[in-house]
């Protein structure tokens, strides 16, 4: 699965790293809520769009646990870095949230915490998964925070959550068309999906067939 991120103009650029050299919370909220900054916040909101949020996470579903260098290389433009065990942690719980075995409640706790987390730094920074933009009249999940794309990802793509019934699918997390859609896209999983149903086909044909042919023989035998 290849990952491209939206290209964004030199001011969407300018004003993220500018975000991330913010100091204080208040320094951060004026450069957010400027006039001036308003169609470069349009811009970056139209950056976290469906879409992109759809395929961030199914990369995060599907990481391996050696692929973390990977997926910051896909994302250390987009997102604050974090330690391998912090990465790696937060797969597992998105993973939690897409399996059917796992209750309604761990999930629903596990999408909280998301929603409250923090990042604090030594300097007193703090980073919160959402932000109010008056100026658009919405609130949004910050561009520069993982936690607050994953909430607004698991809310808009939770219904069509599905695991691949490949057992060597390598991505078997993944969203669903059709409500009873059990095997990914993949061409691999594709062909394992016809071999499956050409087996299931025959063995019921064939266990007609067989039976017919038996009752057969029975008749045979008595006359």
């Amino acid at each position: 699965m290849q990952v491209r991120s939206r290209k964004i103009s030199s001011k969407a650029t300018r004003l993220l790293k500018q975000l991330e050299k913010s100091r204080t919370p208040e320094e951060r909220r004026r450069t957010l809520l400027s006039e001036a900054h308003l169609p470069t916040m349009l811009e970056l909101m139209g950056r976290d769009a469906y879409k992109f949020r759809r395929v961030l996470l199914r990369e995060l579903a599907n990481l391996h646990d050696k692929g973390c260098a990977r997926f910051w290389t896909l994302w250390n433009r987009r997102f604050r870095r974090e330690s391998d065990q912090s990465v790696l942690r937060l797969r597992d719980e998105v993973e939690s949230v897409w399996n059917t075995e796992t209750a309604p409640t761990e999930k629903h706790r596990l999408v909280e915490d998301w929603l409250a987390w923090r990042h604090f730094r030594p300097s007193e920074f703090s980073l919160s998964g959402w932000m109010p933009f008056i100026p658009a009249g919405r609130l949004l999940p910050d561009p520069r925070n993982l936690r607050g794309q994953l909430v607004y990802a698991v809310l808009e793509q939770a219904q069509r959550f599905a695991l691949c019934r490949n057992p060597k699918c390598p991505a078997p997390y993944f969203l669903a068309r059709r409500k009873d859609q059990k095997y990914c896209e993949r061409g691999d999983c594709t062909d394992y999906a016809h071999k499956q149903h050409a087996l299931s086909w025959w063995n019921r044909e064939g266990n007609k067939r067989r039976a017919k042919k038996m009752g057969r023989r029975s008749r045979k035998k008595r006359r």
